[in-house]
């Protein structure tokens, strides 16, 4: 069940996923919120935009609870969302008073989004690739692309993102988009077409968020992507700050351009930007015997550096590595914890429509296609399993009292994709 909702606070997306006995709640596709059977009545007519005095009228009479309770609890479950829709400087914990689960508690039927590489194509050729760099591989047509879109809504899937590759290279993104719009559509991209009419075309599309990769000043930036492309990047970059679609960037730190990051940080926040992420490199594809990595240690004196920059400019920062408690603890840094989600709360489908575990796990056979098998095989493959047992753990982390916290970093690291894939 999906629902867009206008309020004072501005647009709310929402996504309704029942499971046994209880149900997940997405708002915005930035949070996730599990539900109790009542909670989930709330949510429905919420959903279903019905009004107050009608919400409490049916909880009263299903629960035999007083219209006073009813009606507290109806406007406790409606402020949360919006809280969480429009706030993103609160604990949800100890603000909403929201209980917090220990992640992956819960086996679930389906991931929470799907990333889409429409095409492995690409106008640059960074050397830092996690493809190995551009290919030319067969590609689903358009409407192939709408049937798996059609599929991810019938599993009550509320995002998805279109990523490559470069995506803009599909003359139909525009239109698969639109195609998506009862979702929450993101897209990532290098910006280099990024034109102003691009941008428009996606805003009127219903992109929600666009993510767009910049690793550095100009020179450096160059050197890394191995093309001429700072310009276009910089003003696709500025044409959707510009624009309603929310709008981050994202920098691979390496030992070529980590030293210059806070200087880049100044560069946009002048030019209006307000969430910046990054990562690490990962060990696949061009880069998995890369000699410009960055070691823990010095990750975490960088990574620590870079946020306290970013926070002095009113930059919101995320980290997306799958990061070792015992290597570096992004947690205490205020960052959240970071494991791997591949084939738990996110899939990759690429553009032959083969589902892999993440965008960077090509090996191991992957899981099946989503346009061939159906999707429990695919789910419950042997390589989807094998990730979610964590079959990828190194001995040394079995026992350790962060395990279910952890997950024991990224599995493509020195052990984890070798192992499973034999």
């Amino acid at each position: 069940m999906r629902k867009t909702l206008q309020y004072e606070e501005g647009q709310v997306r929402l996504s309704l996923r029942e499971e046994k006995g209880y149900s997940m709640l997405n708002v915005n596709g930035a949070h996730l919120v599990y539900l109790n059977q009542t909670a989930t009545d709330y949510a429905k007519m919420i959903m279903e935009e019905l009004e107050e005095p009608d919400v409490v009228e049916k909880i009263t009479k299903k629960y035999r609870v007083s219209r006073e309770t009813a009606q507290k609890d109806y406007e406790q479950v409606l402020f949360s969302i919006l809280t969480l829709a429009s706030r993103r400087d609160i604990c949800p914990f100890s603000f909403l008073g929201i209980e917090s689960i220990p992640p992956f508690s819960r086996e679930l039927k389906a991931p929470h989004r799907f990333d889409l590489a429409v095409t492995y194509r690409c106008n640059n050729d960074c050397f830092h690739c996690y493809m190995g760099g551009p290919k030319k591989t067969p590609e689903l047509t358009t409407s192939q692309w709408k049937n798996v879109i059609d599929i991810i809504d019938s599993l009550d899937v509320g995002a998805l993102i279109f990523t490559g590759g470069e995506p803009l290279l599909r003359e139909d993104l525009i239109e698969l988009v639109r195609y998506a719009k009862n979702m929450v559509a993101g897209l990532v991209t290098n910006g280099r077409l990024l034109k102003g009419e691009m941008v428009s075309a996606l805003e009127n599309a219903e992109l929600d968020h666009v993510q767009i990769t910049i690793e550095g000043l100009k020179k450096t930036h160059n050197a890394m992507v191995c093309s001429d492309a700072w310009d276009e990047t910089v003003q696709g970059i500025k044409n959707c700050i510009d624009s309603s679609i929310f709008t981050l960037t994202n920098t691979t730190l390496t030992t070529r351009n980590v030293n210059e990051v806070p200087q880049l940080l100044e560069m946009l926040s002048d030019m209006g930007l307000k969430r910046f992420a990054m990562n690490s490199i990962i060990k696949t594809g061009k880069a998995e015997d890369a000699e410009y990595g960055l070691t823990p240690e010095e990750l975490k004196v960088h990574v620590e550096s870079i946020r306290d920059r970013a926070l002095e400019l009113g930059l919101e920062v995320v980290w997306y590595t799958p990061t070792r408690r015992c290597d570096f603890d992004p947690l205490g840094l205020g960052l959240g914890l970071k494991m791997c989600s591949a084939a738990r709360i996110n899939v990759t489908v690429e553009p032959d429509g083969r589902v892999i575990p993440c965008q960077s796990w090509f090996e191991g056979g992957g899981m099946g296609n989503i346009l061939k098998d159906p999707w429990k095989k695919i789910w419950n493959s042997p390589l989807a399993t094998s990730i979610r047992n964590k079959e990828y753990m190194p001995l040394d982390c079995k026992g350790c009292p962060l395990e279910g916290e952890c997950t024991a970093g990224c599995p493509l690291g020195d052990v984890g994709c070798k192992t499973l894939a034999g």
